[in-house]
């Protein structure tokens, strides 16, 4: 055994020579060599960028939609808060503005990012990127789906907050006079 002789192995590769027959490889060795390679590599990147970009897209869309209706809803508010409602739920309102939208928005993204790889997964030829065969079988990961779908939350709930660390400055007895001709 190599125990017995630590240079053994070294002393019959130099014999015999490199043979591929002789050289095992594990899947784990194959696969993390196909993941680092350059072109999956940057893939992969480039992915992780565009999910930051559209997160911040995210938060920029809300951001808009709920200032867009900023007068409507501070006059709504200044209402609603004469006739009694509480500081607490005033918080809650523009979250419940948005979560419709979000949840409009989420569930058919969720729904297309699950079909799309089964729909256009048999006609690509994923052989350069798997460093296997060109169909390979694809399968979601509830990890990712669900850490997506945690961000959107994520995003939605920084611009309601954005939102409501503007709405704090804001003076809710000119919100009254909005409109008002005297």
């Amino acid at each position: 055994g190599s125990a017995a002789d630590p240079d053994a192995e070294s002393r019959v590769e130099a014999l015999l020579g490199p043979s591929a027959s002789r050289d095992v490889t594990s899947r784990e060795e194959v696969r993390d060599a196909v993941a680092e390679a350059p072109l999956p590599a940057h893939l992969r990147r480039a992915y992780a960028g565009a999910v930051v970009l559209a997160a911040g897209y995210s938060v920029v869309s809300v951001a808009l939609l709920l200032a867009l209706g900023a007068a409507e809803r501070r006059a709504a508010i200044s209402r609603l808060r004469t006739m009694g409602m509480g500081p607490r739920d005033v918080r809650r309102l523009p979250a419940w503005e948005v979560l419709p939208l979000a949840v409009a928005a989420l569930l058919p993204g969720v729904a297309v990012g699950l079909a799309l790889p089964v729909l256009l997964g048999p006609a690509l030829d994923l052989a350069p990127f798997t460093g296997g065969p060109a169909d390979p079988p694809l399968r979601p990961d509830v990890l990712v789906t669900v850490a997506l779908c945690v961000l959107v939350a994520g995003a939605v709930a920084v611009a309601v907050l954005l939102d409501a660390a503007r709405d704090r400055r804001a003076n809710l007895s000119s919100a009254l006079r909005i409109g008002d001709p005297t």
